[in-house]
């Protein structure tokens, strides 16, 4: 009797254990921010910020084998009052915001937020070369737009001053969401001289309707001409 008293007992210490361990794991995975679901991870780090998405993650990237994941989805935020005036420069209808975060995986079954930024769109056509990414993303509130081409560089101090460095170009299609965005290793075009940490800038783009017809552009062109939010600067 005495000895399954025993048995008995040492089971329910056990037990007691174990459920002990599995409180402290969880006590230790809510407080370190850890998921199983990296889509979680997103969705809970963006409220803890503060900051209402659509919902919708409509671009998810794995880098460094798998280790990294990156993530972006648009805020439902609008300015308003004199701010939004002061601010909306291309006279667009509204302004968007992308919301985008850097995820990293914790011995090899966890994720959890690295970084979040949000990057602000209140032009017709407006993109960004994501460095961390190597993706080209962009924004167009005109719906006539299906085509963009664009320019990417950076500024460089030159024999005459600050001057635009042109490293590559291409041409992306419009989603029915207004988004577009490719991978692409823009860095690998900078000359050795210049290093691989200069801003990579968009230093011309221009939408084109279906028919090639061109709708917007900012930047120089091919030509030499300089356009500021479509009107050319003489």
């Amino acid at each position: 009797m005495r000895k399954e008293k025993s048995v008995k007992k040492r089971k329910i210490e056990i037990i007691l254990s174990l459920l002990f361990l599995l409180l402290l794991g969880m006590i230790t995975i809510k407080a370190n921010q850890l998921y199983l679901n990296p889509e979680k991870a997103f969705r809970d780090a963006a409220s803890l910020e503060g900051l209402d998405h659509t919902g919708e993650i409509f671009l998810i990237q794995e880098k460094d084998d798998g280790q990294r994941i990156y993530m972006i989805s648009e805020l439902n935020y609008q300015l308003e009052g004199s701010f939004a005036e002061l601010i909306d420069m291309g006279g667009a209808p509204k302004q968007r915001f992308l919301l985008m975060a850097e995820l990293e995986r914790i011995g090899g079954i966890f994720w959890r937020r690295d970084s979040i930024w949000t990057e602000f769109y209140n032009t017709q056509l407006q993109a960004w070369y994501q460095q961390g990414m190597k993706t080209i993303v962009g924004c167009c509130q005109n719906p006539n737009i299906k085509e963009v081409n664009m320019k990417w560089g950076h500024w460089i101090d030159g024999p005459k001053g600050w001057e635009t460095y042109v490293m590559d170009e291409g041409s992306y299609t419009m989603d029915e969401s207004g988004f577009f965005y490719q991978e692409v290793d823009v860095e690998k075009a900078l000359p050795d001289k210049y290093g691989g940490s200069q801003s990579i800038q968009t230093v011309y783009i221009e939408g084109r309707d279906e028919d090639g017809n061109i709708l917007y552009r900012h930047g120089m062109d091919a030509d030499g001409k300089r356009f500021s939010f479509n009107e050319e600067v003489k």
